[in-house]
């Protein structure tokens, strides 16, 4: 406990995190408190890998005027916790390589447990997801100098207000740069937020899985965000109203300025805004599925944005009283898009008690170019639409059910930020390397290009091509496994590598040697110049004739389906399929004859492997039972949204895998993948 202003002896603490969150290792509680930690780091890893990661390292309680400078937290659930702390202040901080999860979605696949949800925060959820820094009812704060990289979520805000924050470089993260939750009136402001994204593979899923540079959630008003760059992320901003307004139609995340930043390379949406009312000038929107999402967004000023090569320029499903003014919109599949659906979903609090037809949009002085269409507008009403230019555009305007006429001009005012007298530029330098090709996510979250990696690139029959990248050095094959032809088998970074697998192998391993500069690698290791430093690729693809059969019960608890399960089984099944995997996602019913909901499988296989530790690891919806030679090693049954389950056994020899699994309601999903543990 620290009461006073004292001085820190240099060192790593290594202080494991207690389970205990409502315990830390340094507690402050205090008034007028300087604290400088230069040289100090407090490390909780005690050599665990970052999902096992506990506890908060530093927590700061009913105190004003606390400011914490130079301090390195790494290796805990939340480093920084601070609640009801007036005027704090956090400068030049580092808490990096804290708590992350262990991604399931993999090269050629989504799973997806992997999938954010950020909706409830009342009772402090946001926990299970950890946090670099995580301030609550701290108003008036101020945090620059924050870096935060290789972690999940970043700097959270949460009912804290009046605070600016600005010239903090958190990137590469999994989850999100900054979040906010019921926080209003913020300066956010000349922050590099880039690369924050999960969800991701190029050239197979892009789904961004909820992750965000910055995320706006419930009752988030009046904040500024300004000249940030926040690129390579699920969403640039991701912006939505919160459940008090989907409940009562009232309220919203409105009045927000979003000025003069870059929300490039999206996953989804450069920006996504939605349920609120708000203004969006001068922002660059390039590279992304949607430029701007604005999904039921109402009396929102949309101006002097730019959007190159994304499929959609602007898409906004029922909004009303809508300006979008002096736009340029290129290379893009549509360049705007408005409508509205037939219905609404029953129980909406916001379409029951408010007016969601759309309508009365202004769309003035806009420029479209090299545009397969740019405006596809269909059930609308009241649209003012004049000096819009097209230019190589193949269809100006398409769609039914509109109105067209001149309307009064609408009254929106609003002062542009300027940027801060010491606000750096954090928009990303020239030589960086941009676009969606480089969001390159692992198991642990994306990739930030400062250690060796050899990443698989695309599959053409028995050929697998790679990307290499790195530091400045020089890389050797030091063995392989798997493949008859490696090419080239040394060289420098950034290189490119061709191999040819051998027909059926069940464990391809490509095992590099680097030597060259000093990196810190994706677990926060540091490797001295010169050391040898072992990297590569390993997959393990067996051959398993999976054996799935389908079922069909009542509307029976999962209990009581868990009793008769073997009475079921051991009938005939409804419908059965042969397969060399189980990696499904069933939207719908999965074969003719099999209902969409409450259906059971029995999935079964035997297969073959060389003895040592082998990580299993299941994706279920709903519930899922997996036992190896008669053992549960898995056991998750119940009612759930798709969620990860990890064994970890030792297998050699032949074995019999079989699995349970069934399917309640909604989405059904049923995922299992075998992988060895080290060599």
């Amino acid at each position: 406990m620290i009461t006073t202003a004292q001085a820190f002896q240099a060192g790593v603490y290594a202080l494991p995190g207690l389970v205990d969150m409502d315990t830390s290792v340094l507690t402050i509680r205090g008034n007028d408190l300087i604290l400088d930690f230069a040289g100090v780091v407090l490390d909780g890893s005690d050599g665990r890998l970052p999902d096992a990661f506990t506890g908060i390292a530093v927590r700061i309680l009913d105190s004003r005027n606390v400011t914490i400078r130079n301090l390195t937290i790494r290796g805990y659930q939340i480093g920084l916790y601070a609640e009801n702390v007036q005027n704090l202040v956090l400068e030049n901080c580092n808490f990096s390589h804290n708590y992350r999860q262990r991604l399931g979605s993999k090269w050629d696949r989504e799973a997806l447990g992997d999938w954010l949800y950020y909706h409830d925060n009342e009772n402090d959820e946001w926990f299970r997801y950890g946090a670099a820094a995580y301030l609550k009812q701290c108003d008036s704060a101020l945090v620059r100098g924050l870096r935060v990289t290789q972690g999940q979520n970043g700097l959270m805000l949460v009912r804290s207000n009046h605070g600016l924050f600005y010239n903090n470089d958190i990137r590469f993260n999994s989850g999100l740069g900054i979040g906010m939750y019921r926080s209003s009136d913020n300066r956010i402001m000349h922050n590099r937020l880039d690369w924050n994204v999960r969800g991701y593979s190029h050239g197979q899923y892009a789904r961004g899985q909820d992750s965000a540079g910055i995320l706006l959630y419930e009752q988030c008003m009046r904040n500024t965000i300004a000249f940030n760059s926040a690129t390579h992320s699920g969403d640039g901003l991701f912006l939505w109203a919160g459940n008090h307004t989907m409940d009562t139609g009232k309220g919203g995340c409105n009045d927000n300025m979003v000025y003069g930043n870059d929300f490039s390379h999206s996953v989804a949406n450069g920006i996504e805004v939605t349920f609120s009312s708000n203004i969006l000038v001068n922002n660059r929107l390039d590279d992304s599925r949607y430029g701007i999402w604005g999904g039921y967004s109402h009396h929102t000023y949309i101006a002097e944005n730019t959007m190159e090569g994304c499929d959609y320029g602007i898409a906004i499903e029922h909004g009303n009283n809508n300006q979008i003014i002096r736009n340029q919109i290129s290379q893009c599949g549509i360049g705007l898009q408005l409508w509205e659906r037939d219905r609404q979903p029953e129980g909406w609090g916001f379409a029951e008690r408010r007016n969601v037809a759309s309508r009365r949009y202004h769309i003035l002085d806009n420029t479209f170019t090299d545009t397969e269409t740019a405006l596809e507008i269909s059930g609308t009403d009241s649209i003012d639409m004049r000096d819009n230019r097209y230019d190589e555009v193949g269809t100006e305007l398409k769609g039914t059910g509109n109105t067209f006429n001149d309307l009064p001009p609408q009254s929106v005012s609003f002062e542009i930020p300027e940027p801060l007298p010491d606000g750096i530029n954090a928009f990303l330098p020239s030589e960086t390397v941009r676009g969606r090709k480089y969001m390159i996510v692992n198991e642990w979250g994306p990739y930030n290009f400062t250690y060796p990696l050899l990443w698989l690139r695309s599959i053409d029959g028995s050929v697998r091509n790679f990307s290499l990248f790195g530091p400045q050095g020089n890389w050797e094959l030091a063995r392989a496994r798997g493949f008859d032809e490696i090419n080239p088998q040394r060289g420098s970074l950034p290189a490119a590598l061709r191999a040819v697998r051998v027909p059926d192998s069940a464990r391809m391993v490509i095992d590099l040697t680097f030597i060259g500069e000093t990196f810190v690698d994706q677990l926060g290791d540091t490797v001295e110049r010169g050391a040898p430093y072992h990297f590569g690729y390993d997959a393990y693809d067996p051959q398993l004739n999976w054996t799935v059969r389908f079922f069909r019960y009542e509307d029976i608890s999962p209990e009581m389906l868990r009793h008769f399960l073997l009475e079921l089984m051991s009938g005939p099944p409804i419908a059965e399929l042969q397969a060399d995997r189980l990696a499904f996602t069933w939207w719908r019913e999965p074969l003719a004859g099999v209902p969409s909901d409450r259906f059971a499988t029995h999935s079964s296989a035997s297969f073959t492997c060389s003895p040592g530790t082998y990580r299993i690891v299941t994706e279920s919806d709903d519930g899922i039972q997996l036992s190896v030679d008669g053992k549960v090693v898995i056991e998750n049954w119940d009612v759930h949204t798709p969620e990860l389950d990890t064994a970890m056994v030792e297998l050699g020899g032949t074995h019999e895998i079989l699995i349970h699994h069934f399917d309640h309601g909604g989405l059904a999903v049923l995922d299992v993948s075998i992988e060895p543990v080290g060599n």
